[in-house]
């Protein structure tokens, strides 16, 4: 996981860093107060690139958890709570999936490959089948379109979280959407719909187990 600093590039905010100081300062009034603000977002950000409701909790509990350690080390103007909790909370999912990953690997040596594909002939409700191309996307592809299509961010926004320029987030977003349609095809008119977004079947499936 990359070094997590409290020095996120971006634009802060008078609020935010008076909010950090009282924070130092054992205020437990603003430390809920960020909690309150932020909770719901970090949750359906974890929710969205984990498709579970506990890990996400979990999820947003370690990056308010991260957050108090480093409130020390905040720097006034360098950051939004919002910017750097998002990114802690993104990297944290990253390194849950890449978990997975390596278990399902581990997993598939000792189970037939019919039992795979059986599985896959069962999943014919469209909302399962989508989530199930979601999950298989990279994980940053996947965080790009949580955060811009889900987390409603502008690419500027998103850029920051994940650390990297505009292009190279539109590059991005443009491999997630043809790896969907890849794994969707038949489907995929209904899911990206005139505009290019991915539709109310996407949106569904994260809620989804």
């Amino acid at each position: 996981m990359p070094d997590v600093s409290p020095a996120v590039q971006g634009t802060g905010s008078h609020e935010d860093d008076d909010l950090m100081r009282r924070i130092v300062a054992g205020d437990q009034v603003a430390a809920k107060q960020v909690v309150d603000d932020h909770l719901p977002l970090l949750i359906s950000l974890a929710r969205y690139m984990l498709g579970n409701e506990a890990e996400a909790e979990e999820i947003a509990q370690e990056a308010f958890l991260k957050l108090w350690k480093f409130a020390g080390n905040w720097q006034p103007g360098r950051a939004l709570i919002a910017t750097w909790l998002r990114r802690v909370a993104s990297n944290l999912c990253i390194d849950r999936l890449r978990q997975r990953r390596t278990s399902s690997l581990e997993a598939q040596d000792d189970q037939p490959v019919a039992a795979t594909q059986q599985l896959e002939l069962e999943e014919k409700d469209l909302a399962q089948r989508v989530n199930a191309a979601l999950m298989q996307l990279p994980e940053r592809q996947k965080l790009a379109l949580t955060l811009c299509h889900y987390q409603g961010m502008s690419q500027r926004e998103a850029s920051q979280v994940m650390e990297i320029s505009e292009h190279a987030l539109e590059s991005l977003m443009a491999r997630a959407k043809r790896g969907l349609k890849s794994s969707l095809e038949h489907e995929w008119k209904q899911l990206l719909p005139d505009q290019g977004g991915i539709g109310d079947y996407g949106t569904q499936t994260f809620h989804k187990e």
